[in-house]
């Protein structure tokens, strides 16, 4: 049988909900002002974290999507001048990928909107209660990740 849950515990899922839709209109009517999508930025942002020329079958692994999907983004993002694709020096069948200057740009000017979004959203909460709030939802993504809780 499960545990009675107060009010708040079961408001607090529906709340997160909200949020996480909120927080993505923001970020997403950023990124739609300069022309770009979400996913875009996802692209941009594992092409950048990989700190090397990756390669297209790395890329699509570290995403976790088909190398056809990957293929289709990477055109787009190609197309607008965001990245470049070169043959490999090591390996003629693979291709790697790396940010030009615009897509750089554009991934700091993202991050910029993104602390924006950030700080209004935090607007007028408290160190103490944003470190508790911090604290329950890190416990929360532990419960949700499956951290074994006995």
């Amino acid at each position: 049988m499960a545990a009675k849950r107060s009010p708040a515990q079961q408001n607090l899922a529906a709340q997160v909900a909200i949020l996480s839709e909120l927080v993505s209109e923001q970020v997403e009517g950023g990124l739609r002002k300069q022309g770009h999508s979400l996913s875009t930025f996802q692209l941009l942002s594992a092409i950048k974290a990989s700190e090397t020329n990756i390669t297209q079958a790395e890329l699509a692994q570290r995403m976790g999507i088909t190398a056809a999907s990957l293929c289709e983004a990477l055109k787009t993002a190609s197309n607008k001048g965001l990245v470049e694709q070169k043959p490999s020096d090591t390996d003629r069948r693979a291709k790697r990928v790396s940010l030009t200057k615009q897509g750089n740009r554009l991934i700091s000017e993202t991050l910029v909107h993104l602390d924006n979004v950030n700080l209004k959203m935090l607007h007028g909460i408290g160190s103490s209660d944003l470190k508790q709030t911090e604290r329950i939802l890190s416990k929360c993504i532990g419960n949700l990740a499956g951290e074994d809780h006995g």
